[in-house]
């Protein structure tokens, strides 16, 4: 097998370079000084290493698996031979070994490390090698370079004997793993499924009990088990999926300490300069899973859906066996790639999750005779919502019977109504508060900015009976240019909306080369309210201050983008946007690009 590099040529040896080996290097004393084996006394011995080192074929022509695998490297551009070096079998390690050597004349050119790289990467595309072993005398400096330069990490100090039973070398050892990251972890870390194992429930008891330990009691809300090991009966992977649900105040660079680095892998998705996710990994060793294996999940009160999906499969055994089908189909094309495994199994969750929220709504409804409140509550709410009747319970019995929307997220149900909005926990039927949607619009502030990137996915519009795309799409360069690096450049305005002291929706300008692109000096206009707080005119309100500031700034117009079936259009249409033309978004859907004049 050829190999070429830039300057190189790399060849399978013959006997014909018997001579040049023997007095180029192989007999010479000066380049073997500091490798295990003897420099050649004669010819005969170069002829009889050339012979155990031929490449052989197997009965179909292909290489057949050898101890080494051998190459002369001969210079481009005269022909000449030099040196050699590939990969030799070491029965110690079960590795294969990196070994060169090359004529002094040819030292310190880089020769070495470029036929190397050749080398491994033919190792890695036609051999199958996954990783190599590399070492080299301490005193070695030249030989150091070439392991360094090649990527190889360190491993250990070792003594290594002399092929002559007298002399030792003091010796570094080294590896490198060879196949992309990607692919290794896909590899050693498959998808398996089990049976339900009765002491998936015991794991995540020990788990919890430990967390609580390391992370403090006073900084978690709670720490559910979830996912399918928590559904008994459910054919599952025998991962333990685990809420962890912690308090607004806690301060997430010190849960992030508060785990031992060398027990947790901590996955951490930023976007700028938000923290959307925090996930920590157990039971992920460097060979593969451990017997125990944890997934464990951070989130903020209330932010999630994980839990619902779970209640519904315990609830409904017949839904949880049609799951466990579809994960055993999907075993055959996914079991190396975890990511396209879960996106297939994202249809089935969503549409069994949106059934459990709506038996949520029922759950209440059916429930109407259970609602109550304190005293203290009943004024409160009284007051908030400015009601005439002493019956407080009765008018939000009333309410939730004809709610426009009723959402249930973490512990509670906010139930929507003419305008108010009233919350009610989930578990005792408690009426905790009620209140008026009465959004406060202002200008935004630089600690807004952290709500950016909740914003823009809130912003990313999804047609009827389609299913949400997942959070990591903001990541996407055409869909995160709008908020990267907000506040740093001209054009950037922003304004929120507040209910509560809560930012509930938000609309932000930049000039960036994005769909609503019209020039330089255009700034292009992106809102996005919180669901459970559209329909009440706060976007109105924020697109009107959002032009005043613009006006204030010197800006003429501003330009916006939006899908065609958006229904968002007929308001941007009644604040005085006009079409301008249409476009083909990075989707593939048509969109309307539109202009006000200020």
């Amino acid at each position: 097998m050829i190999l070429e590099t830039t300057r190189l040529i790399l060849r399978p040896l013959t006997l014909a370079d018997a001579e040049t080996a023997f007095y180029g290097w192989i007999g010479d004393a000066e380049v073997a000084e500091y490798v295990s084996w003897l420099p050649h006394h004669s010819i005969e011995n170069t002829i009889n290493w050339l012979k155990e080192i031929e490449w052989k074929r197997d009965d179909t022509g292909n290489t057949a698996p050898r101890d080494n695998y051998i190459w002369g490297f001969v210079l481009k551009e005269t022909g000449e031979l030099f040196g050699s070096g590939g990969l030799i079998w070491e029965e110690g390690c079960q590795l294969y070994q990196v070994g060169y050597n090359i004529m002094k004349s040819h030292w310190n050119n880089g020769y070495t490390t470029e036929a190397m790289k050749a080398i491994l990467l033919y190792a890695v595309k036609n051999l199958g090698i996954k990783r190599v072993a590399g070492g080299h005398a301490k005193e070695n400096l030249a030989s150091a370079n070439v392991i360094e330069k090649l990527g190889f990490i360190y491993d250990r100090d070792d003594v290594t004997p002399h092929v002559d039973g007298v002399r030792y070398f003091d010796s570094r050892e080294y590896y490198l793993d060879l196949e992309p990251d990607e692919e290794r972890r896909a590899r050693i870390y498959p998808i398996v499924l089990s049976e339900y194992n009765p002491e998936w429930p015991e794991w995540f008891t020990e788990e919890k009990e430990r967390l609580i330990r390391l992370i403090g009691d006073d900084n978690i809300v709670r720490i559910m088990h979830m996912g399918s090991t928590s559904v008994p009966g459910l054919t599952s992977k025998p991962t333990v999926d685990i809420l962890l649900e912690i308090a607004e105040r806690t301060d997430i660079e010190s849960l992030i300490t508060a785990l031992p680095e060398s027990e947790y892998i901590c996955l951490r998705q930023q976007t700028s300069p938000t923290l959307d996710r925090v996930m920590f990994l157990k039971g992920y060793a460097d060979t593969g899973f451990d017997e125990k294996v944890f997934h464990i999940h951070v989130r903020n009160p209330g932010d999630w859906d994980e839990m619902y999906f779970r209640d519904y499969l315990v609830a409904h055994p017949e839904a949880a066996s049609e799951y466990a089908a579809l994960k055993r189909r999907l075993l055959k094309d996914y079991e190396h790639d975890r990511d396209g495994y879960t996106a297939a199994k994202g249809e089935f969750i969503k549409e069994y999750t949106d059934r459990a929220k709506k038996d949520a709504r029922s759950s209440l409804t059916k429930n109407l005779d259970k609602l109550h409140t304190t005293s203290l509550g009943a004024e409160r709410i009284k007051h908030n919502l400015s009601l005439q009747t002493d019956d407080v319970v009765a008018w939000c019995s009333d309410a939730a019977k004809k709610a426009d929307v009723i959402i249930g997220r973490g512990k509670n149900w906010y139930v929507y109504r003419d305008g108010a909005v009233i919350t009610v926990n989930a578990h005792s039927y408690t009426i905790i508060t009620a209140h008026k949607i009465n959004a406060k619009v202002r200008v935004m502030r630089e600690s807004d900015y952290e709500c950016l990137p909740e914003f823009l996915y809130q912003a990313i519009f999804i047609p009827e009976g389609a299913g949400l795309p997942p959070r990591s799409i903001i990541n996407d360069p055409e869909i995160f240019i709008y908020i990267k690096d907000f506040g740093t450049q001209s054009g950037d305005f922003g304004v929120v909306a507040e209910q509560n002291d809560q930012v509930v929706g938000a609309a932000w300008t930049r000039i960036i080369p994005a769909y609503g692109h019209i020039d330089s000096e255009t700034p292009e206009l992106a809102i996005s309210i919180l669901p459970e707080f559209r329909g009440y005119g706060i976007g109105t309100k924020l697109m009107k201050k959002l032009f005043a500031v613009l006006r204030e700034n010197g800006y003429k117009q501003t330009s916006l983008s939006v899908q065609k079936d958006n229904p968002a259009v007929r308001l941007y249409q009644r604040l005085g946007y006009k079409l301008s033309g249409e476009r083909i978004n990075h989707a593939g859907h048509e969109d309307y690009l539109m202009i006000k004049e200020l």
